[in-house]
């Protein structure tokens, strides 16, 4: 069992909402939460949108998460040097 506090506004708007589906509250609301789970669940994560791609394009540096900076201060060298 669950109980919940709304305010009289939220109350009165769930009452009229239920009311015109045909519905008791506890239906009403039962449905909505069953909705946002199944939305929740259907909806695609970042990761699950590009996993396809991730590691498709690799650099040939297999160290390169440990040589970053060392990367990044060479290239802002280079660019500086230039101008």
């Amino acid at each position: 069992m669950l109980s919940i506090r709304l305010d009289p506004e939220t109350e009165n708007d769930l009452n009229r909402s239920a009311e015109a589906l045909g519905l008791t509250k506890s239906e009403f609301i039962r449905q909505l939460i069953q909705e946002k789970l199944e939305a929740d669940a259907a909806s695609a994560t970042p990761w699950q949108l590009g996993h396809e791609l991730f590691g498709r394009k690799g650099s040939g540096q297999n160290d390169r998460s440990r040589t970053r900076k060392k990367i990044l201060k060479e290239k802002l060298r280079a660019k500086t040097s230039r101008h």
